[in-house]
């Protein structure tokens, strides 16, 4: 069972509060996207992921 904990953002903004929605750690990225917003159009968003961050989701690859 891995454990999430909070990363700084540094360098770019924050994706909006988001529900419904899909992320998953993929090398070296962090890939949200999918869910609903207060916004019309939401757009996919990635972040960099510490390297020793661990992940609850499986260890394969994300097509």
């Amino acid at each position: 069972r891995g454990l999430w904990r909070e990363l700084s953002v540094g360098g770019f903004s924050k994706p909006p509060g988001v529900y419904g929605h899909s992320m998953r750690a993929w090398n070296d990225k962090i890939l949200l996207f999918g869910g609903l917003t207060s916004s019309p159009a939401y757009q996919p968003h990635e972040g960099e992921k510490e390297k020793d961050m661990s992940s609850p989701s499986s260890s394969r690859d994300v097509p």
